[in-house]
């Protein structure tokens, strides 16, 4: 004899469904009790400290570090030289280089934004060595 026959199985699917979702939910919120640790806490480790106090210490011997100007003012400082080579100024190229180039016909002939390059020649293979050259690494042994 069945006890659940009156309640047909869509119903039956979906109080299931709604029970997973309460006991997933409880799991996830419910969590532990435990207050989550605050961002100002850190465990350092002993290293990590004294690292972070060299680091300070060095910080305040840059701040207290003063130059001397006087030297830019000094006789032999101002009798110095460039010896520098001006550049002269260069093209620049175009804004976008991959843009095909007005006017040519394969500009005309490519859709937006695709260009089309002439296909080149395949390149020769390098020929097999001379006799000759063979010859001079016959003294060789690997």
């Amino acid at each position: 004899m069945n006890a659940l026959g009156h309640i047909d199985r869509k119903k039956m699917m979906w109080g299931g469904g709604i029970i997973l979702i309460l006991v997933a939910l409880l799991v996830y919120l419910g969590g532990s009790d435990a207050p989550p640790p605050a961002l100002s806490e850190l465990s350092a480790s002993p290293l990590e400290s004294v690292l972070g106090r060299e680091l300070l210490g060095t910080l305040e011997r840059l701040k207290s570090t003063t130059l001397d100007v006087s030297v830019f003012e000094d006789v032999v400082f101002k009798s110095l030289q460039d010896f520098g080579v001006d550049i002269a100024p260069q093209p620049v190229g175009r804004r976008n280089p991959f843009a095909p180039f007005e006017g040519t016909a394969a500009a005309a002939s490519a859709p937006a934004g695709i260009k089309k390059t002439p296909a080149s020649p395949p390149t020769a293979l390098p020929s097999a060595p001379d006799e000759a050259d063979e010859e001079e690494f016959e003294d060789f042994s690997f």
